[in-house]
């Protein structure tokens, strides 16, 4: 496509490293962007900003066994989230869910995701915390799980003191109601917004949704010029 050299396309997501649907949208919105970047002669580069919403708020503050908890909420931990989760699309995609053993409570994770983001790495942080989610059985509602995560993503050594202020909770609190008041809910979460919020797709989409939505940005100008 002409036109696309110096661009940033705006990425906003909505999700929760509680909810599997959103660690399987985001290896599909990842695979999307890999794929455009590869596509473009002139290259584009992504802005993704990381929006909080908790699935489930009354969810322990240590977290719960994922076993317990599916059988509580679900038909069992055997069958969820894989009634809805195509588990060889998930695997082409790198979502193996390997070693899934808790069901965090984010909020502390939100923070954290909050602190990074300021400090210009959200992305990586959340792929991070998804990882371990979901791939190294650890559980992100520790402060212990979160300062490890901290370190490996080279962040200030002030995340242990700065997860036990006060700092960031009224932040979190107001992401999540403002999704809340955007119709954002668990049925359609994921929802990633595209160029500028001119593109919606909510819930797990194929990385040919995303990419799709992508070059539309890109052919209609959706976009920000890189200074």
């Amino acid at each position: 496509m002409a036109g696309t050299a110096g661009v940033s396309v705006l990425v906003d997501v909505f999700a929760d490293m509680a909810w599997p649907p959103c660690y399987m949208a985001k290896k599909q919105l990842d695979l999307a962007m890999r794929r455009t970047r590869e596509k473009q002669p002139n290259g584009v580069a992504f802005k993704v900003r990381w929006h909080g919403y908790m699935v489930d708020r009354k969810v322990s503050k240590k977290g719960e066994s994922r076993e317990k908890y599916c059988k509580k909420h679900f038909d069992g931990a055997d069958t969820f989230p894989f009634a809805f989760i195509d588990k060889n699309e998930a695997k082409l995609a790198g979502a193996l869910f390997q070693k899934w053993d808790h069901w965090p409570n984010t909020l502390q994770a939100h923070r954290l995701m909050l602190l990074a983001q300021q400090l210009g790495k959200g992305d990586e942080t959340a792929e991070l915390l998804y990882k371990m989610t979901y791939e190294d059985g650890l559980n992100i509602s520790s402060a212990d799980v979160l300062v490890q995560a901290a370190q490996q993503l080279a962040l200030p050594d002030f995340v242990r003191d700065y997860l036990a202020s006060g700092e960031g909770y009224l932040e979190v609190e107001a992401a999540h109601e403002n999704a809340k008041a955007s119709n954002i809910n668990v049925p359609n979460l994921p929802v990633v917004l595209l160029g500028n919020g001119n593109f919606k797709l909510e819930g797990i989409q194929p990385a040919s949704a995303y990419e799709k939505a992508i070059a539309t940005c890109l052919v209609q100008g959706f976009v920000e010029r890189i200074r």
